[in-house]
């Protein structure tokens, strides 16, 4: 491999895993057992999983090549609060591509001083969702109804949100370029003023918006009397 495409060699582009249909495409490469000869890996479709079961048995490799540090921040609090198990890679990482790609694996078994040390994962990319996501932020709080207005006017602004009807806007998420729709409602009731906002977009730009706007409102409002989110 090029030492001028050390870029490539780094492991820190684009997240390498796929599935389709259920089925567990990356491979973990095992040591062969028969004086360092490789054994080939199993094909895709005798590696099938029940769907049930990939996010138990499956390995996903996530890379990041960030420009701001805010953004690789954001990646590693999401990292970090994942309830599934996270690690990092090994002292030496490096993406291959070539073909007889079967035979330098034969040789670094061969090379290395116990086989154990040495991992190998045929990769595939995993093609981001564009599916269409509605999420809810749907709260009571215990203040004046145009404090509220106040509020929502205020989380709008700081997004340069684009007013589309007169209850709907368009904003963008901090990162990433898919707008999302936001129906916003204002209600006086007995329990105080309550907020309801539905957002719409293609995934994850929902989740980014949402997250952004709860934050923003525990600077701007009271807690909550009540919480009726989705």
């Amino acid at each position: 491999m090029s030492r001028d495409n050390s870029k490539q060699n780094q492991l820190i582009g684009n997240t390498k895993s796929n599935i389709d249909s259920g089925t567990k495409t990356i491979q973990n490469q095992e040591p062969a057992s028969d004086g360092g000869k490789t054994n080939s890996p199993q094909t895709e479709s005798q590696q099938s999983v029940p769907e049930e079961k990939e996010s138990e048995q499956s390995q996903f490799l996530v890379g990041l090549e960030y420009e701001e540090r805010t953004e690789r921040r954001r990646v590693e609090y999401r990292l970090e609060n994942y309830d599934g198990s996270v690690s990092k890679l090994p002292r030496m990482t490096r993406i291959v591509s070539g073909e007889d790609f079967y035979d330098l694996y034969e040789e670094l078994q061969e090379t290395v001083d116990d086989q154990k040390h040495l991992s190998v994962y045929e990769l595939n990319d995993l093609t981001p969702s564009t599916e269409e996501k509605t999420l809810r932020i749907d709260r009571v709080f215990d203040i004046e109804l145009d404090r509220l207005e106040w509020a929502k006017q205020s989380l709008l602004d700081k997004r340069s949100a684009t007013q589309i009807s007169e209850t709907t806007y368009e904003v963008h998420p901090e990162a990433g370029n898919q707008p999302v729709e936001i129906e916003c409602h204002l209600v006086e009731t007995k329990e105080g003023s309550r907020l309801e906002m539905t957002l719409t977009g293609a995934t994850p730009a929902p989740n980014a918006v949402k997250e952004a706007i709860l934050r923003d409102l525990g600077y701007l409002l009271p807690e909550p009397t009540e919480v009726f989110d989705s």
